[in-house]
């Protein structure tokens, strides 16, 4: 399993050399430095020194480590670190459950992407992870600025890199299908877990909330369905009502009855809505012309719908149409000869199972 941190089962992985990053100055400005803070900074520095993936890839030691702080989330903290030609993110954990909970999620997905052979370089998991003193960290790549700003972003992206940006969303249009169809869904795809770095190369990141059949499957409600939440953020209205109905909603991640909850569609459709949105974000930005913006667009939805599983696809066509509505603002009819999905006779005993 190609991610640093087991106990007694450090294994070498060919993806290290992915974190050697020439840097952008300009880019990391975009964060404030902690350096002056003693308490995090040295935590850091331990971690650094702590994790076999940083200690591998550090071949220049004697350069000054430069530490930024880059966000926050529910699960804990997470800090750019450059030290010579090295930049990773380090993300502290706040919790042990919410830690062992992403460790098992990414080594699924690990695990997944090399035993059927698909890695994609833009479902961003972890590089490395490990815990000491009570201390639970993980190591990443550093993917660029977030689409949470696009002030800061859009000025970030070197000049000519649409056609890879868009090669990029297509990529992940491409792939997520196929972890649909392995029972793994992200859920929480929202501007804060979508990057871009300055070469154009889109990441989905940040798989903490991520639903996998095979691991969280045991929490099955009496009715099939499961207590997971998706993000509310970017999500179909059948969802948010469904949302707004069953939880106590006063903040991102309310609690979830035990009953009437979500299915596998749902989860499903929560991805594809929110890829949708942040691709009509990104493309609407760069691109002036209209005409140009809807080819772009049409090429995105195109390559999401003939990677759709046969079973979602219904789903997929109907989040891609509440998006549109809600979010991207240009008529159906440009891509509805793209989503309109020919429905076969079903036989009476070929059922859609209930939950998903």
């Amino acid at each position: 399993m190609p991610i640093y941190g087991r106990p007694k089962d450090i294994q070498t992985s060919k993806l290290f050399h992915t974190i050697v990053d020439s840097g952008n100055d300009a880019e990391d400005n975009q964060f404030p430095r902690i350096t002056d803070d003693p308490q995090i900074y040295t935590v850091v520095r331990k971690i650094l020194l702590h994790s076999k993936v940083v200690r591998k890839a550090d071949c220049d030691n004697k350069q000054p480590t430069a530490i930024r702080h880059v966000g926050s989330g529910v699960a804990g903290c997470c800090f750019l670190v450059t030290k010579g030609s090295v930049r990773v993110v380090v993300k502290i954990f706040k919790k042990k459950d919410l830690f062992e909970f992403e460790r098992d999620n990414n080594e699924y997905i690990w695990g997944l992407m090399k035993g059927k052979n698909e890695y994609n370089m833009h479902m961003s998991l972890w590089s490395g992870f490990g815990q000491f003193d009570g201390i639970m960290y993980a190591i990443l790549k550093y993917r660029g600025l977030s689409m949470s700003d696009l002030d800061k972003l859009v000025p970030s992206i070197q000049q000519g890199t649409l056609q890879r940006i868009v090669d990029s969303f297509k990529s992940m249009a491409s792939y997520l299908p196929v972890l649909h169809s392995h029972g793994v869904f992200h859920t929480d795809v929202k501007q804060d877990n979508l990057t871009i770095d300055r070469e154009g190369n889109a990441f989905l990141i940040d798989w903490g909330n991520a639903f996998i059949k095979e691991i969280n499957g045991q929490y099955m409600n009496c009715d099939m369905t499961y207590n997971h939440l998706p993000c509310p953020r970017l999500v179909p209205r059948s969802v948010l009502n469904k949302i707004m109905k069953l939880t106590d909603n006063r903040h991102d991640y309310p609690i979830v009855r035990d009953y009437g909850a979500f299915t596998l569609r749902d989860f499903a459709v929560s991805d594809v809505y929110g890829m949708v949105a942040l691709f009509s974000t990104i493309i609407n930005r760069l691109v002036g012309d209209r005409g140009e913006f809807i080819g772009h667009f049409r090429g995105f939805i195109q390559v999401l719908m003939e990677s759709a599983q046969p079973r979602y696809r219904r789903s997929y066509r109907a989040a891609i149409l509440n998006c549109m509505a809600r979010e991207v603002l240009i008529p159906v009819e440009s891509v509805m000869d793209i989503v309109t999905v020919s429905v076969a006779t079903r036989r009476p005993t070929n059922k859609r199972k209930r939950g998903e």
